[in-house]
């Protein structure tokens, strides 16, 4: 197959059901949470935490019969994951920890370079050594250096440079308050001894460019925002690394109707691009995007598909809100029909609906379908009632 031909409805339809988000659940409790983390690459982490934090929302929209502490237990017990950088702060899987060598290379000379200072790193790492795990400020004060014309703590900034470097890693999490040790007390020691599996830098920079084609389904064979933190492609390189993908039969090109731009997917989906351009069907979900998800990781691809404009207005000063700090958009089917401003108030243990905009026709079990939803964000919460303000 060279290159497969879609209509914009049947490229949504495909993104959709690729990302698990129509039909039938396609991941189901805590071994769903460790697939759909293998299938994204990568969800990133957010710590804030209005209705859930971004990754309990991307988790809810995907993963069938899972509790809040879930995600916990594959992260801090069982090792299966871990917080780790990749398109930003994300969560990825345990397994990969040899495969991002060169990125935790790259970072760490980055962090160790702008501290320059060595010193405070090895005390740093002497002191998770022997006291770890530990919060930031259990630290030893050594008091403040300028970074990139702003003070910083010298502790905080040599932890960074141990964390990005992959000498330090987040051992668990006490509520938001992150606890620190070295890696080799968190990496399971068969991971942590594990080479680098790639021959060169070329052959890193197409594997994640595959993993992020992976993630969204339909990528541009251009620039885009959802290759976030692939430092070393340019326009040039990346359609040359495309093509050799191409070439080799790892991904698939796309051409969709009204768009001028190619997109790519990859070689594992031709069943259901196939199955898609037949004119397969499937039933409709509805779904809370969250503002990170990787659904969303290319936002400029979902205004050409889906007719929706987004941006997560959380930094948005609040005179400036077109709609408000935390707006999902609600995806039903294959169309995203509209967005809603919902928030967990745990003081009154209440899940509180500010706001839902409409943004086309809705068909007559909307909804029900919104309530159900709702429900299981209050459930997952552990909160005791859902209120309409």
């Amino acid at each position: 197959m060279n290159t497969v031909t879609l209509t914009r409805e049947q490229a949504r339809r495909f993104i959709v059901h690729y990302q698990g988000l129509s039909g039938p659940f396609k991941y189901q409790g805590r071994q769903g949470i460790l697939d759909l983390v293998a299938a994204a690459g990568c969800l990133q982490y957010d710590p804030i935490d209005a209705v859930g934090r971004n990754i309990d929302i991307v988790l809810l929209s995907r993963v069938e019969g899972i509790v809040r502490t879930d995600l916990e237990d594959c992260l801090y017990r069982d090792r299966t994951l871990m917080d780790h950088w990749d398109k930003v702060m994300s969560v990825c899987l345990m397994k990969d920890w040899p495969a991002l060598r060169r990125l935790r290379a790259v970072h760490g000379k980055r962090h160790l370079d702008l501290l320059s200072n060595d010193e405070a790193v090895a005390r740093v790492k002497a002191h998770l050594e022997k006291h770890g795990p530990l919060t930031a400020a259990d630290l030893p004060d050594m008091g403040t250096s300028m970074q990139t014309a702003r003070s910083r703590q010298v502790n905080q900034a040599a932890l960074d440079a141990l964390l990005f470097s992959g000498a330090a890693m987040i051992a668990r999490r006490v509520g938001i308050k992150r606890m620190f040790a070295l890696a080799q007390a968190v990496v399971p020691e068969d991971l942590y001894q594990q080479a680098d599996p790639f021959t060169d830098s070329d052959a890193f920079i197409r594997w994640r460019l595959k993993r992020r084609i992976g993630a969204v389904g339909l990528l541009w064979g251009r620039r885009s925002d959802a290759y976030l933190g692939i430092d070393d492609v340019t326009v040039s390189t990346l359609r040359t690394h495309l093509q050799h993908l191409h070439d080799t039969g790892d991904i698939v090109q796309v051409m969709v109707a009204g768009l001028d731009t190619p997109l790519y997917a990859l070689r594992e989906a031709e069943a259901l691009l196939e199955a898609v351009r037949a004119g397969a069907q499937y039933a409709p979900r509805l779904a809370l995007i969250a503002p990170l998800d990787h659904f969303l990781w290319d936002r400029k691809l979902i205004a050409a598909l889906f007719d929706f404009e987004y941006v997560w207005e959380v930094y948005t000063p609040e005179a400036k809100r077109q709609y408000g700090y935390y707006v999902l958009p609600i995806l039903y089917g294959d169309e995203l029909v509209g967005r809603i401003d919902v928030r967990a108030v745990r003081k009154k243990q209440a899940l509180s609906v500010a706001h839902l905009w409409l943004e086309q026709p809705v068909p007559d079990d909307f909804h029900t379908a919104l309530e159900t939803v709702l429900e299981q964000f209050r459930i997952y919460l552990g909160l005791e009632r859902i209120v309409f303000t």
